[in-house]
């Protein structure tokens, strides 16, 4: 196995579990586990093909479905009309648990879990237990998709969807996008069961007698309920006024990553692998990762008349007591280096939802 990875595949890597491009629609789908992904797939799928998904290819196979996931092989992607939707955080984690922990219909993700928090396959997770592994775990920013929040699976606000649906209304929001942004009708997505198929009272009873469970879950999820105005009230699950529609608008930072895996100056050209992973998790934390890393970095910007060295950036990080190791200053610098060409730090992280 190769010491190093180019910074071309470290962002294919890091984008992969969420982009789905098809350029016959010049259409990117940033997919959301546990959030109506199989059937927005399948949907997108017929418009893309004309036919119904084949009962021989699984649509999150990415060797055989017909989308692309290589940020690197989408030169059209700053002008693609982007798609996602979200759901309801406590009626997520419910079915999340339910599917990939207490179920036993995905073994893989279940084995991962338990891999990873030390748990026999055999034994029951409680819904308490299971809040209270995945909001204290030490590294958050690897979670599973199907636990992870969604804005970090969406990489919002980094990225900001032309479409943001919500799966308590998948049928009318597809339909309604399928219309807006690609102009036809969609007979399969008014197919589509309305609603998540779990009230308010079944997700309660999960909440109900399993101590902090939902005091962790509000924590964990604070930032989905912020950015896509969510009620913490789960009697009210979806705000009545929220009509979503198609905001036609560019990608510029989308397109600039995608700059940055064709260019590859020779100072940027591999990293080494521990560099690579951790830089991966920045790029999949999005925005939110690197927040408080961009507000530290303009004040340093600012501070130097516009033009802020790395050594300046690592003294600034040093003011705010942060102990910077050999391997920080390494991943530090690659990651000023994008927030530099990004113009990363100009606001992105108050961006609102279209």
């Amino acid at each position: 196995m190769s010491e190093h990875l180019s910074i071309e595949n470290v962002i294919d890597m890091a984008l992969q579990v969420a982009l789905r491009g098809v350029e016959d629609l010049n259409l990117v789908y940033m997919k959301n586990p546990k959030a109506g992904c199989t059937a927005a797939m399948q949907v997108l799928w017929k418009a893309a093909s004309g036919v119904e998904l084949p009962s021989t290819v699984e649509i999150h196979d990415l060797g055989t479905a017909r989308f692309s996931f290589r940020l690197s092989q989408m030169p059209w992607c700053g002008t693609a009309k982007i798609v996602t939707f979200v759901r309801h955080p406590l009626t997520r984690v419910v079915s999340a648990y339910k599917d990939k922990v207490l179920g036993r219909d995905d073994e893989f993700t279940r084995g991962r879990f338990c891999q990873r928090y030390g748990i026999d396959q055999a034994e029951t997770v409680s819904f308490e237990r299971f809040m209270k592994l995945v909001h204290e775990d030490p590294d958050p920013q690897t979670l599973d998709e199907h636990f992870k929040p969604q804005f970090k699976n969406v990489l919002f606000p980094f990225i900001v969807p032309n479409f943001i649906g919500r799966v308590e209304n998948l049928d009318r929001d597809l339909s309604k996008f399928m219309v807006q942004a690609l102009g036809r009708e969609s007979s399969r997505a008014k197919a589509l069961n309305r609603g998540t198929g779990r009230t308010a009272d079944e997700v309660g009873t999960f909440f109900a007698g399993s101590g902090d469970a939902l005091e962790r879950a509000i924590d964990l999820y604070r930032d989905d309920f912020r950015y896509f105005d969510y009620p913490l009230d789960i009697a009210e699950m979806v705000p009545s006024d929220y009509e979503p529609d198609y905001h036609p608008h560019a990608h510029p930072r989308l397109e600039q990553l995608h700059e940055l895996t064709r260019l590859r100056p020779p100072a940027q050209r591999s990293l080494d692998r521990r560099t690579a992973t951790m830089l991966i998790a920045d790029l999949e934390g999005g925005v939110a990762s690197s927040r408080e890393i961009g507000r530290i970095y303009a004040a340093a910007k600012s501070k130097s008349g516009g033009r802020a060295e790395l050594r300046d950036f690592a003294g600034a990080l040093q003011a705010e007591q942060t102990i910077l190791t050999r391997e920080a200053r390494i991943r530090l610098g690659t990651l000023a280096g994008l927030l530099e060409s990004m113009d990363f730090a100009a606001g992105a992280g108050e961006t609102k939802t279209p």
